[in-house]
């Protein structure tokens, strides 16, 4: 079924009437849903996030609304392992961390007066949703496709690579379908993610499609900086592209490795922001000389790394919304991106990027061949993304979020002023 389209008025979905509705969030690591309590609890609802970061670290965030209740033995534990483990088998033991603190989550919540809605990140919300009263709303968010399409992605990957690449194993799969199967309703982050589901389970009636948002206060280009991009694009110099985010074979590292290889890369300055996944080092390695390999940063500093970038290529195999496409198009710089990529929904080609025909070094040769030959275009492109707002921010995420409560509460057992929202 296709998705729903949900009001984009900011008037209609606030909080009204003196009662906000008691959210909790679970989330033990994908930071847009940290986003996306900030932005809940900035439209007046009482939003607690049930976590295994510190309350220092989640106000980095912006968190200043949002109560923090933090699994800190939990997140000792991890990163141990972390430390001490090679990353194949900390991926195995993922499933083991899964259920350690979606058992501490649901125990918490348990002990806290009823909320509307649980919002929970796919693969830690089995045990909370098998608990909850009834009249508590269970909102699943999945950030990739179907777990089980997404593990024949990154078998077919495998395949080509020759080598083992972190996939999900059969028990994350079984826990992800417990969790899709007694949802009251599932967001998915693109329109690959929400065919995939509609494929797997054609009679799913509570799924929903919301875009993720982005600070255009902390990413939005400067005049300065548009011009800088403009002049490097007028001028011979080499053109800076950017990679952020872990370099692995899910994020196509296989295509890097067959682009850099070739002379033609060598027209490009080359930059990476993000861990080197283990799948992925050796091809890290024999790059190191042509390419700038920087560790992971804390998002509040990747504005400086957009401003430094010309083009931001994001070529994943599978993702089901990468932030960070987003944020690059929020700083003014066009996007290459793989077909596979969730991101591809908010590109248009030769306006503001280029998505490509396949996950081929063909089709990646003929893209930056166009970028070379087309700077004047890209210029004139580069001054009409700066002059337009991008307007997909987390405010209007989190309105999308409480009108589909809205719309789901209509056919559950839930209090009335949470089915009205999207009507007050």
């Amino acid at each position: 079924m296709p998705a729903r389209d949900v009001a984009k008025s900011d008037s209609n979905l606030d909080a009204v009437a003196g009662v906000p509705l008691r959210l909790a969030v679970i989330c033990h690591g994908r930071f847009h849903l940290f986003e996306l309590a900030g932005a809940l609890a900035k439209l007046g609802h009482d939003v607690t996030l049930y976590t295994m970061y510190p309350p220092w670290y989640c106000r980095r965030f912006g968190l200043t609304k949002v109560k923090i209740v933090p699994a800190l033995h939990l997140a000792a534990l991890v990163a141990l392992y972390k430390i001490r483990l090679p990353q194949s088998l900390r991926y195995r033991l993922s499933h083991h961390w899964n259920v350690s603190f979606g058992k501490w989550a649901a125990a918490r919540i348990a002990k806290q007066p009823k909320y509307h809605a649980v919002l929970s990140m796919t693969g830690v919300a089995l045990e909370c949703f098998e608990q909850l009263p009834p009249g508590t709303l269970k909102v699943l968010h999945r950030g990739s496709i179907h777990i089980r399409e997404q593990r024949l992605v990154l078998e077919a990957e495998e395949v080509k690579v020759g080598r083992p690449v972190d996939k999900p194993m059969d028990a994350n799969i079984a826990r992800e379908e417990a969790e899709y199967g007694i949802a009251d309703l599932v967001h998915v982050l693109s329109s690959q993610s929400l065919a995939s589901f509609t494929n797997r389970l054609p009679a799913m009636t509570r799924l929903h499609r919301i875009g993720l948002g982005v600070d255009t206060s902390r990413f939005s280009a400067t005049p300065i900086q548009v011009t800088e991009r403009q002049d490097r694009f007028q001028g011979a110099t080499k053109l800076r592209i950017l990679g952020v985010g872990t370099f692995s074979h899910r994020k196509g590292a296989r295509l890097w490795d067959e682009f850099l290889s070739q002379p033609e890369s060598e027209q490009f300055q080359i930059r990476f922001v993000g861990d080197v996944n283990t799948d992925a080092r050796e091809i890290a390695h024999k790059h190191k000389e042509r390419v700038e390999f920087i560790p992971r940063v804390h998002q509040h500093k990747l504005p400086e790394h957009y401003a430094w970038a010309d083009i931001f290529c994001i070529l994943s195999v599978e993702d089901g919304f990468p932030a960070v496409v987003p944020q690059a198009l929020a700083s003014c710089v066009p996007v290459v991106a793989a077909p596979g990529c969730g991101g591809t929904d908010m590109l248009t080609n030769n306006v503001n990027g280029w998505i490509l025909s396949s996950h081929t070094i063909q089709a990646l040769n003929a893209t930056f061949e166009q970028i070379q030959n087309s700077r004047s275009h890209i210029i004139e492109m580069i001054g009409q993304m700066s002059s337009q707002i991008l307007t997909y921010d987390w405010k209007h995420t989190a309105h999308s979020v409480i009108a589909n409560i809205s719309s789901c509460a209509d056919t559950t057992d839930t209090p009335a002023h949470v089915k009205n929202k999207s009507s007050a």
